[in-house]
C-alpha cells in the first residue's frame, strides 16, 4: 500500500496486476510512501489513519482476466 499526504492518495496493491510496477512510480515520483504492507486492504488502511482516510482518493488496478492464459 502506497499513500501520498502531499497529493492525497491511497494506492490499495492488488495480487497479480503488476503493482510492484506502479508502486515504485508512485514513490519515485508522486510522493508515495509505502505504508502497512504491500497487499494491505483498505480496512486495515482505516484503522491506520483514523477518521482522516475518508479524505483520500483511493485507487488500484485490476488486470484482464485473459492475461492469466497468455
Amino acid at each position: 500500500m502506497v499513500v501520498s499526504p502531499e497529493h492525497r492518495y491511497v494506492f490499495i496493491e492488488i495480487p497479480l496486476t503488476g503493482s510492484w510496477a506502479i508502486r515504485n512510480e508512485l514513490c519515485q515520483h508522486y510522493g508515495g510512501k509505502p505504508i502497512l504492507h504491500k497487499h494491505a486492504t483498505y480496512s486495515e488502511f482505516n484503522r491506520w489513519a483514523g477518521g482522516k482516510g475518508r479524505e483520500y482518493f483511493v485507487f488500484g488496478t485490476v488486470r484482464h482476466p485473459l492475461d492469466e492464459l497468455v
